[in-house]
């Protein structure tokens, strides 16, 4: 483990298009691999679920609606009913 001296802040953020539709951190991950050298990113939101319902607006009928229809860490669904 590296000494906190060491460590990066940690930033959080939300990507959106021209339109305003969010970019999902699927597709933001596979972009940021592009780069030469690779931009490392952590990606996703199941970390601290109750943060992402906050900062997405989700309900608790969302996010339960999201597990039972296979949404899990580590799948390659960003973006889930436009949210």
């Amino acid at each position: 483990m590296s000494h906190p001296i060491n460590s990066g802040p940690t930033v959080a953020f939300n990507l959106f298009d021209r339109d305003g539709s969010p970019i999902g951190y699927d597709e933001v991950s596979r972009l940021a691999t592009l780069n030469r050298p690779p931009i490392q990113l952590r990606t996703g939101c199941f970390c601290n679920p109750g943060a992402c319902q906050d900062a997405l607006l989700l309900s608790d009928a969302d996010v339960l609606a999201n597990y039972a229809s296979g949404h899990v860490c580590g799948d390659r669904r960003g973006i889930v009913n436009g949210k």
